[in-house]
This record gives structure tokens, C-alpha cells and sequence, in this order.
């Protein structure tokens, strides 16, 4: 079964269909149509792109509204669970940005603030380092 990040990889896949629609729209001029029927359907296809763009933004909007970053504002404390417990623990975190990276294979969590006070940083026996 997927998850949001599936669901956000499967949306960023399909809004391709509106680059899709501006390849169509720039082939149009090297078909044999007149000036008013090359405009007809360059005016259609912009249309289209435009609508599609507005759907897929509204299904991005909707796939996001699980994991808005404002979520994250107040978490101070980062933890990995593994199947043996704790195996990642750091407290004293802000300003937390989430990222998939290689392909949507890895996921990346950067802290880039951090509190006056060290954070506390934890091994996976729950020891401080």
C-alpha cells in the first residue's frame, strides 16, 4: 500500500500531461493548417493545459493537506523507531524542512536551526553523546 510521498511521486508523474499539451501546442505551427485554424486549436490547447494545471494543482493541494509543513513549527524533538526501539533521538530541534531525494528512495529530514541550548544527541542505546 503507498503513502503520501507515493501519491505526491504519482501526481508530479501525471501534471507531466500538462508539458505535454505545451509540446502539442508548439508542434502546431509545423502543420500544414491555416493561420485561423492553427489559432483555433493553439487557443484550445492552452485552455486545456490551463484546466489541467488547475486540476492537478487542486489534487496537490488536497494529497498535501495530510503533511503541510506548518505542521512541523512546533516540533523540537526528532526520533527513528527501528524494530529493537530508539535507534535516532535528537531534542532541541527547529525549523525542520522534510526532502525526497534519489528518486523518492531516500528520505532526508534537515534541521537547519537549532535552539540556543545544544540539542541533545542519543544513540540507538538511548545514551547521550
Amino acid at each position: 500500500m503507498g503513502n503520501n510521498f507515493d501519491l505526491e511521486a504519482a501526481i508530479m508523474e501525471a501534471w507531466i500531461t500538462a508539458e505535454d499539451i505545451d509540446l502539442i501546442y508548439y508542434n502546431t505551427d509545423n502543420l500544414d493548417l491555416t493561420p485561423r485554424d492553427c489559432d483555433a486549436i493553439q487557443n484550445q490547447l492552452l485552455g486545456l493545459k490551463a484546466i489541467a494545471d488547475l486540476r492537478f494543482q487542486k489534487l496537490w493541494d488536497v494529497a498535501r493537506g495530510g503533511i503541510e509543513e506548518d505542521k512541523f513549527e512546533k516540533v523540537t524533538r526528532v526520533e527513528v523507531i527501528d524494530d529493537d526501539g530508539r535507534a535516532y533521538a535528537f531534542h532541541g530541534a527547529t525549523n525542520l524542512d522534510l526532502s525526497l531525494q534519489d528518486d523518492n528512495r531516500t528520505l532526508k529530514l534537515f534541521i537547519t536551526e537549532k535552539e540556543e541550548r545544544p540539542g541533545v544527541w542519543k544513540n540507538w542505546k538511548g545514551e547521550t553523546l
